[in-house]
């Protein structure tokens, strides 16, 4: 049984033990914390264009300016931390880090999603984010061979992503609902998925 197929057993199954039903619509809203002390403009630039990539998704996010609002109890938000600068213990060429199995935070190095002259390079912090939270929702570090979800992107992706946003494989899509399915049901750290690997709180990185 291939990973997809496994997962999808192990969500259905979680769901029909817990004798949970959710709709599509249930399913489909995100709540992304992510605090802005600069007002950057182009924060809100990267944030609509998430915004915009996640809805051909299905999923809408609904985006908060402080922590606080994702770490309320029963909240099940993403909180995305922008770092001035990468964590000693991140990897050399790693531009963020996802606490999969934690199921909350977001680590973006600002340093390194930015241009060399300085500033915050839009499209790629975008793209930075949607992968990262694509991680957080589908509950699993996974990657695909295409689009959004590749575990490296190429120079060719770099360049297209600053005049047209990657798209998301079809398996990305689907995980994305089943993994928010079973979040909504068990909570952000407590899913089925999460509870059978021996790491629950490494990061996966980008």
């Amino acid at each position: 049984m291939n990973f997809k197929a496994l997962a999808i057993a192990i969500l259905a199954a979680g769901s029909s033990t817990l004798g949970f039903a959710k709709s599509a619509e249930s399913t489909g809203t995100v709540t992304v914390c992510l605090a802005d002390p600069t007002l950057d403009i182009t924060i809100d630039q990267a944030k609509m264009t998430v915004s915009a990539m996640f809805r051909k998704a299905d999923v809408n996010v609904v985006w908060r300016h402080s922590a606080a609002d994702c770490r309320k109890p029963g909240a099940q938000g993403i909180v995305i931390d922008l770092l001035t600068h990468a964590p000693q213990d991140a990897p050399q060429l790693a531009m963020a880090r996802a606490f999969v199995y934690e199921g909350v935070h977001i680590q973006i190095f600002r340093n390194r999603v930015s241009h060399p002259e300085g500033g915050l390079n839009a499209p790629l912090f975008a793209h930075v984010m949607v992968h990262e939270i694509t991680h957080i929702l589908q509950g699993v570090a996974r990657h695909s061979e295409t689009g959004i979800m590749k575990a490296t992107w190429t120079r060719d992706d770099f360049m297209r992503m600053q005049n047209k946003p990657l798209a998301f494989a079809a398996d990305d899509i689907e995980m994305i609902h089943l993994g928010m399915l079973q979040r909504n049901a068990d909570g952000p750290a407590t899913s089925l998925l999460a509870r059978n690997t021996t790491e629950p709180h490494a990061a996966e990185t980008r």
